[in-house]
């Protein structure tokens, strides 16, 4: 093509667009001051163009310049994504996966899940971390750690740079021991409201919003509790409601695993909760090949699994 341009010479006229000093571009670009003059001279001879004005100082690109730099930047960052793509998929599936999650979902995960992974995919390399999520977490929409590839988290993030995959919906039921269970009385949603509760992290000091859903009236319900006792996570929350007078909102999964007789759920018969489970990665143009298998495994796995609780 009588047009066509390099690679090396769309960056120097990035370069020089971006310092407007022949210089300062040329030292970045690794190259003779002289030696960018003669490219920019070459490119513009052989396009019948000018791009840049040379008689000002520092140097100013023309109308047609203006115009055309917007093109290269697009063309570059494709070029970019084609050779990281080439790159991706050449790597094997054996380079670590870091995956950070709430010590709820990391006890689940390696329990029931990671065996089923290694079975269908034997080369993944995976490491996982504990991240509960804390502070202001609902208003803020939660972040991950610089290094994770993977992160699981029970709110949906509202950060645009990150894509969240919903994988589970999973039951959630209002705990508390068997003896407390006797002195108080939940006969609808807005009771939970006269108790003290077990508070998660994220919310306003001292004060969580519970939801709510009346099947019977196919209405949703939010009320507001309080508590004195606050963690960052389920398996903590349990625990303190066992040897305490507390309730404690938590998924019905990780009663029922750990098979205590003396936690009772107290929602009424027509009430029901729920929580949702998020796979949340940073957004790119292509993920690495060991990420995209990753996440598909997971999605089904771990989906599979929760279904059957709903």
């Amino acid at each position: 093509m009588k047009h066509a341009f390099k690679k090396n010479e769309l960056s120097a006229i990035v370069e020089l667009t971006k310092h407007r000093s022949y210089s300062t571009a040329a030292k970045n670009l690794n190259i003779a001051q002289a030696n960018l003059s003669r490219t920019i001279t070459t490119i513009e001879e052989r396009i019948g163009l000018k791009i840049f004005e040379r008689d000002t100082r520092p140097i100013k690109t023309t109308k047609f310049g203006d115009q055309l730099i917007p093109l290269i930047l697009k063309n570059l960052e494709a070029i970019d994504e084609l050779s990281a793509f080439t790159e991706n998929y050449k790597k094997s599936t054996g380079e670590q996966i870091n995956i950070y999650a709430p010590s709820g979902v990391i006890y689940f995960f390696s329990r029931y899940f990671l065996n089923e992974i290694i079975k269908a995919s034997p080369n993944l390399n995976i490491r996982l971390n504990t991240c509960n999520q804390g502070g202001t977490v609902n208003s803020r929409g939660i972040s991950v750690m610089d290094d994770a590839d993977i992160s699981f988290t029970y709110f949906s993030p509202v950060n645009e740079l990150l894509v969240a995959k919903k994988i589970a919906t999973i039951p959630l039921g209002v705990y508390c021991n068997k003896e407390y269970s006797r002195n108080i009385s939940i006969t609808k949603a807005e009771d939970y409201s006269k108790y003290p509760c077990v508070l998660m992290s994220g919310y306003a000091r001292n004060q969580n919003e519970w939801t709510f859903r009346d099947t019977e009236n196919e209405m949703e319900i939010k009320i507001e509790v309080t508590g004195m006792c606050t963690v960052d996570n389920f398996m903590a929350g349990v625990e303190i409601a066992k040897q305490n007078n507390l309730l404690v909102l938590a998924p019905q999964a990780l009663i029922n695993e750990q098979g205590d007789q003396n936690l009772i759920n107290t929602l009424p018969e027509s009430i029901t909760a729920d929580c949702s489970i998020y796979m949340v990665y940073k957004q790119k143009a292509y993920l690495p090949y060991r990420i995209c298998l990753l996440s598909d495994l997971i999605t089904r796995i771990v989906g599979d699994y929760f279904n059957e609780y709903k």
